[in-house]
Order: C-alpha cells, then structure tokens, then sequence
C-alpha cells in the first residue's frame, strides 16, 4: 500500500479523473485504526471528483478507498493525491491494464 506523508496544515486534495465511461465515484476515508468511514465524494457521470482532504485531518494515520463503478468496457481513469500543491501519488489505470480493478487504497500519514 502507498503510504503518503502530510503536515496537518497542509492542503490535501483528492482527485479522480474519468475517460470514456460513465461512472460513479466514490471516496471514503477513515481515521485508523479504529475510526469510522466517511463517505467524501459520492458522483454520478462527472469526469472529474475532486475532495480537499486536509488541513482539516488531525494527525494521525487515514485510510483512503475509492470505487469507481462503470459498465464500460473501455474506461479510463487517472487518480492523484497532492499535498501542499504537489503531486505525491498517480495511478492511470484502463479497462485492458493488467490490474483492471476499479478502485484503490493509500494510507494518509498525517504528522
């Protein structure tokens, strides 16, 4: 899993992208390690879902899962974290990839 590290005031921002499909998008994120989910981003048939994270996140540790659901056999998805303005974390994924499931984890390390 792709651990990724933030200041509690930086500005943490979520973002999936979506290509040739339409879908619906999901983010939960829950505090670890025994916190409860939160739904962030719940979207239907946008390209693109966007969430600021933080600096709202008090230190700790967060788990970050997302869903992508979609009926196309030809979608596309691009996935980013930034923390402070930079990109920390990219995954473009595709429907003929060699890991073609829709959605993914990150561990949010906030310190």
């Amino acid at each position: 899993m792709f651990k990724i590290p933030a200041h509690p005031d930086d500005v943490v921002t979520f973002t999936i992208v979506i290509c040739r499909a339409n879908a619906r998008v999901r983010l939960w994120v829950m505090p670890l390690p025994n916190g409860l989910e939160r739904l962030v981003i719940d979207e239907t048939g946008k390209d693109e879902a966007t969430a600021q994270l933080s600096p709202s996140l008090p230190p700790g540790e967060y788990l970050l899962r997302w869903s992508i659901l979609t009926p196309s056999e030809k979608w596309q998805t691009r996935t980013e974290l930034s923390v402070a303005g930079t990109t920390r974390f990219r995954w473009r994924k595709q429907a003929g990839s060699d890991n073609p499931v829709k959605g993914g984890t990150l561990l949010l390390v906030v310190a």
